[in-house]
């Protein structure tokens, strides 16, 4: 230092403290106080992240005083949902949208739930470290939405659960379809089959009375499956039913589909030229977006509608009755004009929170049934489009395998069930 009349003063004469040899004047711990401790540390918290801290005591996204920032991440922001907290996203009251963000990080014991008629977009990267850490829930009035353009990571234990509402009839025993698919991918799938798509058994929503049909193009019929093991691809269509009167939510948790994705099997394509599809995804499916990135398949698609006693189409111009957006998990029926894989892609995802459509009887055929010693009767659903005549009959008689042996002559139909 100097003084005022330029001559340098010693620092320890001058009175100022010596570094060197004094007690360290800013505070040094050798372990750190309790009041700057977290209450609840994040792992690998990034700089600048949003915080969920569930301050707030509820479970709302929309409100700014859940993050640390106190205010709500944008597209542009990285957000990290951390473990130990006693509320988490659940629910948005701040319209539909439930977020937007780039990276969201659910960390270990973490979770978000996107509830019917909310929608969340990840522009980023999507990490999922907790067991259905992100679940994307369905109820009779709508689904949830998930859009992710980026990667989506799992860490050892983490999985996503998608959900649809199937609702049936109110009798015992009548025979309620819908046109469903995967919703997300088994890992124990893949890994077995080195293919997306599930079991049999996720479809398996009431013992002894869930039951499943695959189309089949070369004879324009319906082939009854119940193996627990068969293997539905995903993006793959199949006719699915319960006949215990009982609305289900059927829910599937696996890894998250997104991305491009081609199917790993060709349209059916040569007598009737008809497949049965589905959408992959956990958001809408664009089908004038699909259809563009599909030669293959004609620009229309159809799902039955038990009202007109006939198909609904939607044609990718706007005509039709149906919406141009397919829902989640939802089967539909496309017209093909070659024998080629199927592409899905993210360009094709939108956010639509409708019901998920089905399917209902329209025209009832009795049927007398025996096997095992034991006799009924059922009804079979016969339906129409165009050149597809498709009828489909199945019933549970006491857990047995019976036979069909319809009024008129005709060849007998094995009807068989869900393995317990």
């Amino acid at each position: 230092m100097v003084s005022a009349a330029g001559a340098a003063l010693d620092p320890v004469q001058a009175g100022y403290p010596n570094y060197s040899t004094d007690p360290p004047y800013y505070p040094s711990y050798t372990t750190i106080p309790t009041d700057v401790i977290l209450a609840s540390p994040v792992a690998n918290l990034p700089m600048g992240a949003y915080v969920w801290t569930g301050d707030a005591s509820d479970n709302d996204w929309a409100n700014v005083n859940n993050w640390s920032s106190f205010t709500l991440p944008t597209a542009a922001d990285n957000t990290v949902i951390p473990p130990s907290r006693t509320y988490y996203p659940e629910t948005n009251t701040a319209g539909t949208p439930l977020g937007v963000t780039n990276n969201l990080d659910i960390q270990t014991g973490a979770h978000v739930y996107l509830p019917a008629g909310k929608q969340l977009t990840v522009n980023g990267t999507l990490n999922i470290t907790s067991a259905q850490g992100l679940q994307v829930r369905a109820t009779g009035a709508g689904v949830g939405s998930l859009i992710t353009y980026g990667n989506v990571t799992y860490g050892a234990s983490g999985s996503a659960t998608v959900q649809a509402y199937i609702i049936n009839d109110s009798v015992v025993t009548t025979f309620h379809p819908h046109l469903i698919g995967p919703m997300v991918s088994d890992p124990g799938f893949e890994t077995a089959t080195g293919n997306q798509g599930v079991y049999l058994s996720s479809f398996n929503l009431a013992a002894y009375s869930s039951y499943a049909y695959k189309y089949v193009e070369a004879s324009n019929n319906w082939l009854n499956v119940y193996n627990n093991n068969t293997q539905v691809l995903s993006g793959s269509g199949i006719l699915f039913s319960t006949t215990d009167a009982t609305d289900h939510t059927l829910s599937m948790a696996g890894k998250l589909v997104t991305g491009t994705y081609i199917t790993p099997f060709n349209l059916q394509h040569g007598t009737n030229n008809l497949d049965l599809l589905s959408n992959p995804f956990a958001s809408a499916l664009d089908f004038d977006d699909f259809k563009t990135a599909n030669a293959a398949i004609n620009n229309k698609y159809y799902i039955f509608n038990a009202q007109t006693n006939n198909y609904d189409f939607y044609i990718m111009t706007g005509s039709g009755t149906l919406p141009r957006y397919i829902q989640v998990g939802q089967g539909f029926f496309v017209e093909t004009l070659n024998a080629s894989p199927i592409t899905f892609n993210n360009s094709m995802r939108d956010h639509s929170t409708a019901p998920f459509l089905k399917d209902m009887y329209a025209t009832q055929l009795r049927l007398d049934m025996e096997g095992n010693g034991f006799k009924d009767a059922l009804s079979s659903i016969l339906r129409t489009l165009a050149r597809l005549d498709m009828i489909s009959s199945m019933t549970l008689i006491n857990g047995g395998v019976c036979t069909l042996k319809p009024r008129r002559s005709g060849q007998l139909t094995p009807i068989s069930r869900f393995s317990a």
